[in-house]
């Protein structure tokens, strides 16, 4: 009897010893696991960071490459550049408008002027004027880039392409070695703005101008990008952190941008290492110290609990900052605008009035091109002024008794001359059941009608600009029709942004600011509307927009 008690008792210790066991292996188990998947976790956030970081300078990266074009577009196409330094080459002239103009305004450290047989005939250093030879070794440098451009050019004046504009000119651009450094490089011929020039045969001359990649440059990219220690590696150094390659055209590796990427993965795991290591202690120490150590993790937890709640604040801080300076922002552009709006209007007035004295004929054209000018000023002037008090929730929309015939044919009405010295056909139809009388905001209706019109017009080269109206369950349904050049599906998305152009030319061959289609947008959208677009290259574009409308108080025939 006493033997089998004896026996139940150690089978019972054997028992507990091993339930002890397989309890501290569990835990063992599940505090490596735990420590394996913080690891895992914690690389793995690391790996994401340097990842978006990487794909955040390559973009950056070609930005810049990409910007380097229209700074140098923003001189080189020009009525004034191609007289001064095709028909004839004015040195003088090309200090201040290539050599200090591009250093100053753009951060260029070199340019050049490349003649029509490829020599040398301008150099500027830092935005100082140099001899050709001082640059020689730069302008070989190039040479492959200028070859590629004039291969370009020659494609070009053998096609049916315009003449004039950034459409007309050659652009290339990319990275080269020149002097032991690396060099973001782009070219583009001297092209006329307008057709008042008359072009010269043969090749024109080219721009070349670009910006070393150095220590001021690198500096740049840590301020814009909130990379830390960006530097050019040697070409044996070792690699530490994440790198760009940087490439010319072919393919050829230049050099290798490098940066300490930021990882946040490594300070948290290191933030943990202290508790996580208390802990394993108790836990080889004994049960109840284990237990002890728990209670300080969780402890641990609540206070980075609080510290995620006091950034959450902080966060919560900054964006009403950003919100009250978007608010300040919209302020100051309405009140400056206004400011500048009411002499403007009295310099217009005033030139009204003098057109209506003797004047002789090129007076009289000087003043046309100054209330010309000026009437495109106050038309900016009154978008910028819409847009900010649209951003300052400050614009009401007023709903009256309206004529949608008599509306929609002033609007086209406004345009017909326009239409007619293009040589192109602009009407509208209205619907029966869309004709009379409706309770919109006739100005903002008008506004709205206008730009969709003036847009279609000035981009439509042939062919028709139409405007329908008709009812639907949705309200009025509007549409403006042309049979334009299209816009390609990948810009349609960016169609509707402030200040966003097909391509940077427009602003130069057409006008404008690329704000007309944002303000429709808000409009519409402040009148309880939505626009939409569809348009496909070389088939013109669809605009539509709807509009909840009540019916007036007299509905008139159509």
């Amino acid at each position: 009897m006493m033997r089998a008690m004896t026996n139940i008792a150690i089978k019972s210790r054997r028992e507990l010893r091993l339930i002890l066991v397989l309890g501290l292996a569990v835990l063992a188990i599940v505090l490596a696991s735990a420590l394996g998947a913080m690891t895992f976790a914690a690389r793995a956030v690391d790996r994401a960071v340097a990842a978006e970081e990487t794909s955040l300078m390559i973009r950056t990266l070609e930005r810049r490459q990409a910007k380097l074009i229209e700074d140098i577009a923003s001189a080189s196409v020009w009525d004034d550049a191609y007289e001064k330094t095709v028909f004839g080459f004015d040195q003088a002239w090309a200090d201040e408008n290539y050599g200090v103009y591009y250093a100053t305004y753009m951060s260029h450290d070199r340019t050049l002027a490349f003649g029509a047989d490829g020599r040398v005939v301008y150099a500027s250093d830092g935005g100082e004027g140099a001899g050709a030879a001082t640059l020689s070794g730069f302008a070989a440098d190039v040479a492959p880039l200028l070859a590629e451009l004039r291969r370009d050019e020659a494609r070009r004046a053998a096609g049916d392409g315009p003449h004039n504009g950034l459409q007309a000119a050659s652009t290339v651009s990319g990275l080269i070695t020149s002097g032991g450094d690396v060099w973001m490089v782009a070219l583009a011929t001297v092209t006329p703005e307008t057709t008042k020039v008359a072009l010269k045969r043969g090749p024109s001359t080219v721009i070349a101008s670009g910006r070393r990649i150095d220590a001021g440059y690198l500096k740049t990219l840590e301020e814009d990008l909130g990379v830390a220690q960006p530097h050019l590696l040697k070409p044996r150094e070792a690699v530490q952190g994440v790198v760009v390659p940087l490439a010319d055209a072919s393919g050829r590796v230049l050099g290798r941008l490098g940066w300490a990427p930021r990882q946040p993965g490594a300070g948290i795991l290191g933030d943990a290492a202290v508790p996580f290591l208390l802990i394993l202690a108790a836990f080889l120490v004994a049960t109840g110290a284990l237990v002890r150590r728990v209670t300080k993790a969780l402890g641990s937890l609540a206070a980075n609990d609080a510290k995620l709640e006091s950034a959450l604040d902080d966060l919560t801080e900054a964006r009403d900052r950003a919100e009250a300076a978007s608010v300040a922002k919209s302020q100051f552009l309405a009140n400056i605008s206004h400011e500048i709006r009411t002499p403007l209007n009295g310099v217009l007035g005033m030139a009204q009035i003098m057109e209506r004295g003797e004047l002789a004929p090129v007076q009289r054209s000087h003043l046309a091109i100054i209330r010309e000018s000026g009437a495109t000023l106050l038309t900016l002037l009154n978008d910028v002024l819409d847009l900010a008090k649209m951003e300052a929730g400050k614009l009401e929309i007023q709903h009256d008794d309206l004529d949608l015939g008599a509306a929609v044919s002033g609007t086209c009405a406004t345009f017909m001359a326009l239409a007619h010295q293009k040589d192109l056909k602009l009407g509208f139809a209205i619907e029966p059941s869309a004709a009379g009388v409706w309770r919109l905001d006739g100005m903002r209706l008008n506004q709205v009608l206008a730009n969709l019109i003036s847009n279609a017009v000035k981009f439509t080269a042939k062919g028709h600009v139409s405007v329908r109206v008709w009812k639907s369950p949705r309200g009025l349904e509007f549409a403006v029709l042309d049979t334009g050049a299209g816009i390609p599906a990948d810009r349609l998305k960016d169609l509707f942004g402030k200040f966003n152009q097909l391509d940077s030319s427009t602003t130069r061959q057409f006008g404008g600011t690329g704000l007309g289609l944002a303000i429709c947008r808000d409009l519409i959208q402040l009148m309880g509307g939505e626009i939409a677009v569809e348009s496909k290259p070389g088939e013109g574009s669809y605009f539509s927009f709807h509009l909840p409308a009540e019916p007036g108080a007299a509905r008139i025939a159509a």
